[in-house]
């Protein structure tokens, strides 16, 4: 069980992403969702990518086809209680009965029957996004990005949740791939990358997000 990327629910339009550049991130090309109402900036570390995400359309991202998601419900976590992250798994033959009854979201970008299987978190808006897209297998290619600040590759995720996790499924079901649950009084993202082998770490409190390298 693998991470394939995190998402981040920015609040100023994706400006927050500047302080991964000014850190030594090396920023690929992002994208407008069309159809989803969001857009992005991202960045990648070998078969991993961090995505800054944001509302673009708001029409659209309240529609019949988007609405299911409650991304917009993400997007305004501090007013409805939901997480801003969001989780996307590998989608390998390890992740099938994580997903069993698992609800569909058919994007606009992608083709017909082609949909985001995504676990509905309605009793707990609080924990992430978890979701997997239609293409079997490692469908991101290691990237070759050589970050000014030599990180490499993410090697643990820890999601701080301001609700009781101990004896929550989802911190079982998710140590395979190295996703780690703890409680705190606000929602917090920390990455590890390399193993933490500096010692080293930084702080990007816009985006609730803290690197260790």
């Amino acid at each position: 069980m693998h991470i394939d990327h995190i998402f981040i629910f920015s609040t100023e339009k994706g400006k927050e992403a500047d302080a991964l550049v000014e850190f030594g991130c090396v920023e690929s090309e992002g994208r407008i969702h069309t159809g989803q109402g969001t857009a992005n900036r991202k960045f990648h570390f070998g078969s991993f990518f961090l995505e800054i995400l944001w509302v673009h359309d708001e029409q659209e991202i309240q529609s019949a086809r988007t609405g299911v998601t409650k991304l917009y419900e993400r997007s305004k976590g501090d007013e409805t209680g939901y997480s801003p992250f969001g989780l996307c798994l590998v989608n390998t033959e390890d992740t099938d009965i994580l997903f069993t009854g698992a609800e569909h979201y058919q994007p606009v970008y992608f083709p017909d029957g082609k949909t985001i299987q995504f676990i509905h978190r309605e009793k707990d808006p609080w924990l992430p996004w978890l979701f997997r897209l239609p293409f079997r297998g490692l469908h991101q290619k290691p990237s070759l990005v050589n970050h000014p600040n030599g990180i490499k590759n993410v090697t643990k995720a820890t999601f701080y949740v301001p609700e009781q996790i101990a004896g929550h499924p989802v911190a079982k079901e998710l140590e395979a791939a190295d996703v780690v649950f703890r409680s705190s009084e606000q929602h917090q993202l920390i990455l590890e990358f390399d193993h933490a082998k500096t010692g080293q770490f930084q702080e990007f409190k816009n985006l609730s997000l803290l690197i260790q390298y």
